[in-house]
């Protein structure tokens, strides 16, 4: 039953990749999830269509995702074999774990379905993953590992010969790149640093910013704190958002600023000088943005945008509505205050908010008409009968021209009825389970799956608070699932009318309408998806917000939420008809997991598919029997024709 060391087909052995510290341990998401919601039950059915990563440009992967292909073989750990081994291992110093082939079936956003090698038509094993774990390896990364290679124990008999099968199995096939995880790590670290000074729109008065601090980062989202907030209610936002602006920006384009006095007179003393940065000052290099500087300053390019004129925009206090709005002054580089006209003004310009000319978030007069989106009228008239021809009469308002707006729609492959992961931008602490409902231009429509069609948001399509499914497991944040409607209790009762809160966690609703916000807005707030853990951004004009309680599985998790390797032993499984493969050669092997300079620990466990073993050793395997050592050579992902060569 022991194949003997043997001259046998192997591929040369790639170049050694640099070590991480961490390199040896495997943080599998196999595992029962937590209170996430779990996309696995849903990712096989036919009608299930996730967003493709590719579709993503700010998520971890996206540069390397054209390495992943349906029919690609990759390595991943074998859960399917016997314990027999465990004994002798421990006494060796060692935990053994095993690991087999396995074939990529389907690919859901981050998710791939695999099929253990051997089972050829038979899905009963088929497991899905995140392909962006440190679980899933290029074939070949056992062999130089010294991780053995074991056929899962239901079909271990299937075959007298498992080095021969996979060598025709792997044969001319193609496997993720060598440094595909190298490249993967370094799409996970943030831009910025918890402790960074920015300034960042006040969810509380829109029309201005506050100099706020970054307290920690998941996932490349940052949680931001205002200078003046004893009670720590800040807000979650991505870092490619534009609600986040570097250290002088509102001096620099004339913006309504509020921070303390130390900050308002170093920007008072810039306004004849350079703006001295600090340490912690984060700089406008940190910063996505769809311009530069350099076209205003250098080129004497000026806004043709002028004050008074008419456009339609995405309301800021309503991502459902695209509303009439007004532009209410012109700030330097391109920059704009609009007002949106549904509201009653305010004096002092309190509901004003800043757009950049060139966001995809404001459109040219007829925009909603042409493309079949109801326009939220200005305050006294209703959507049936509002003409813009008679609205610009009566108000003597110009149109903003279509030239003057950002019309480009990039390629973006989104598709109406993709499933994605979205921040809940009313509460943007919140990453919830969604549906792509319209797509026009470059603009979507996302819908929260069970929610009523008042809370969805418009958003670009290149919006960086829009996720692949499996992006809230990969990053460690909690993913909310679809709102579950509560049973009808078949009681009488007698009917009162009852106020409802924007919510999604408990089953709480309302039906916010233009109008409803209207009277709340008067009222000095707003009606707010607040029904939940609340130290995230209510994007309101005035609002409530009670400090979060943090739930004792985040904060095993915020602990580490890793079980030592003694308590890993246990789950090692061995057999005796396995072939292990043996190898010197240790190439890296990186965790995709934010790093500790720019990241904070994860917000909840994540949600997970199977249970497996999460250490491993840097142990070589003693066992004489061998199973082909296949790596892909350079960029290629080409698992090349087995050639001659001598087992080392």
């Amino acid at each position: 039953d022991v194949m003997p060391q043997e001259e046998m087909p192997q591929i040369m052995p790639a170049k050694r990749e640099p070590i991480c510290a961490e390199e040896e341990r495997i943080e599998t998401v196999r595992r029962r999830p937590g209170d996430s919601f779990d996309w696995t039950p849903l990712l096989g059915a036919v009608s299930f269509a996730a967003a493709p990563v590719s579709c993503f440009r700010h998520v971890p992967g996206h540069d390397v995702w054209s390495k992943v292909s349906v029919g690609m073989k990759v390595e991943v750990e074998n859960t399917d074999c016997d314990r027999e081994s465990q004994t002798t291992a421990a006494a060796l110093g060692y935990v053994p774990h095993s690991f087999w082939v396995a074939s990529l079936l389907r690919i859901q956003g981050y998710k791939g379905l695999l099929r253990y090698e051997g089972f050829d038509e038979d899905s009963s094993h088929d497991f899905w993953v995140n392909l962006c774990s440190s679980e899933v390896h290029h074939v070949g990364w056992c062999a130089t590992r010294g991780k053995p290679l074991i056929p899962p124990k239901t079909i271990a008999k299937k075959y007298s010969d498992w080095k021969a099968f996979l060598t025709t199995r792997l044969s001319n096939a193609r496997t993720l790149p060598t440094t595909f995880y190298n490249r993967l790590s370094e799409s996970f670290k943030s831009r910025f640093r918890p402790g960074q000074q920015l300034e960042v729109v006040d969810k509380n008065r829109i029309s201005q910013v506050k100099v706020a601090t970054i307290q920690k980062i998941v996932g490349k989202r940052l949680y931001v704190r205002y200078y003046d907030d004893v009670d720590d209610n800040g807000f979650w936002c991505h870092e490619d958002s534009s609600l986040i602006h570097p250290v002088g920006w509102a001096t620099t384009v004339g913006h309504r600023i509020a921070g303390p006095l130390h900050y308002m007179n170093r920007m008072g003393q810039a306004n004849d000088a350079m703006i001295e940065l600090l340490s912690d000052d984060a700089t406008h290099d940190l910063f996505k943005m769809n311009f530069t500087y350099e076209e205003y300053y250098l080129d004497g390019k000026v806004s043709n945008f002028k004050v008074g004129m008419k456009l339609e925009a995405i309301d800021p206090l309503n991502l459902s509505s695209i509303c009439v709005a007004t532009v209410m002054a012109v700030l330097k580089f391109g920059y704009m205050m609009i007002r949106i006209d549904f509201y009653d003004p305010v004096a002092n310009g309190t509901d004003w908010f800043c757009y950049h000319e060139k966001s995809p978030c404001i459109f040219p007069v007829g925009f909603c008409a042409k493309n079949d989106i109801q326009l939220i009228p200005p305050a006294g008239y209703t959507p049936n009968k509002f003409n813009w021809d008679d609205y610009l009469s009566n108000t003597g308002s110009p149109a903003a021209g279509e030239e003057l707006f950002n019309m480009e729609v990039p390629n973006h492959k989104f598709q109406v009825g993709m499933k994605i992961e979205c921040a809940d931008l009313m509460d943007p602490r919140l990453v919830c389970v969604a549906t792509i409902s319209r797509v026009v231009g470059r603009l979507l429509k996302v819908h929260f799956d069970g929610w009523e069609d008042e809370y969805d948001q418009w958003l670009d399509s290149e919006s960086p608070d829009i996720f692949p499914v499996g992006w809230c497991v990969m990053v460690k944040h909690r993913l909310e699932g679809p709102k579950v409607s509560a049973p009808v209790r078949p009681l009488a009762v007698k009917k009162r009318s009852k106020k409802k809160m924007r919510g999604r966690r408990a089953g709480m609703k309302s039906q916010t309408s233009p109008v409803s916000v209207k009277a709340d807005k008067e009222a000095g707030s707003r009606v707010t998806r607040g029904d939940r853990r609340s130290d995230g951004m209510k994007f309101t004009q005035s609002i409530s917000i009670k400090k979060e309680a943090r739930h004792s599985e985040d904060e095993e998790e915020l602990s580490g939420g890793e079980s030592d390797i003694s308590e890993q032993t246990n789950q090692t499984e061995h057999s005796d008809t396995s072939s292990s493969l043996a190898g010197t050669n240790i190439v890296d092997r990186i965790k995709p997991t934010t790093q500790s300079s720019s990241s904070t620990s994860p917000l909840s466990n994540p949600p997970s598919e199977r249970k497996a073993t999460s250490y491993i050793n840097n142990s070589s395997v003693s066992s004489p029997k061998y199973i082909p050592r296949l790596n892909d050579t350079g960029n290629s992902p080409d698992i090349a024709t087995v050639s001659s060569g001598t087992a080392t």
